[in-house]
């Protein structure tokens, strides 16, 4: 990925694809980082309703202008503080609890395509970890729009600091994998959703996963 000098820049997917994407730069456009988050590498095909002339840009000058175009709508939302009506709310516990289910589960869904079974016993393991360490937290109330790097840090935390079921901390050395809720099925919901590519759930530094026992 090119370094954003500017507020912005505009490059095209790749040779084969032609369309264009955006990334905003935070420092040099001025936007908060939760905006300028939705807007990473983000196609052109997601610009709001009032610029859906720029959607489609056929060359570098109409993509440079939609992204000016871009950003100086967002400022103005951002000082109405109208941002949000562009993102469909949606609670992080809401969206780790499509993870316990059969149901519109986005794991699920991406292995079965791949023509690969996805069990209940999956599911049932899933929910054990999940109502045992995570399920009360207040991380879950937050709307998965607006996380930001110290709340999904305070989680990791103190999801750390729980115990398994011999007593030990789930932070340490002697830490086992279990399972995760990952970055990319967050980002996945994102994309689906026309929502930040931020994932709702941080993870580990050396695994850049949610690892729970």
């Amino acid at each position: 990925m090119p370094k954003v000098l500017g507020s912005f820049s505009v490059q095209r997917r790749s040779k084969k694809n032609k369309s264009f994407i955006i990334t905003i730069n935070q420092v040099e456009s001025g936007l908060p980082p939760e905006i300028c988050q939705k807007w990473q590498r983000r196609s052109f095909a997601y610009l709001p309703a009032e610029l859906s002339h720029f959607r489609y840009p056929t060359s570098e000058v109409a993509a440079d202008n939609g992204a000016k175009a871009l950003i100086e709508l967002l400022k103005k939302e951002v000082d109405m503080g109208n941002v949000w009506r562009y993102y469909t709310p949606l609670l992080i516990e809401n969206w780790m609890e499509r993870f316990i289910s059969l149901d519109n589960n986005p794991r699920a869904e991406r292995i079965i395509a791949q023509g690969i079974m996805y069990s209940q016993k999956t599911i049932d393991v899933y929910a054990s970890y999940y109502n045992r360490y995570i399920k009360s937290d207040p991380f879950l109330n937050m709307d998965i729009n607006k996380v930001d790097v110290p709340a999904a840090r305070a989680f990791v935390a103190r999801i750390g600091m729980k115990k398994t079921s011999d007593g030990r901390t789930l932070v340490g050395k002697s830490i086992k994998r279990g399972s995760a809720l990952s970055q990319k099925e967050a980002s996945a919901r994102s994309a689906e959703m026309e929502q930040m590519q931020r994932s709702a759930v941080s993870g580990r530094s050396t695994g850049g996963k949610l690892l729970v026992i």
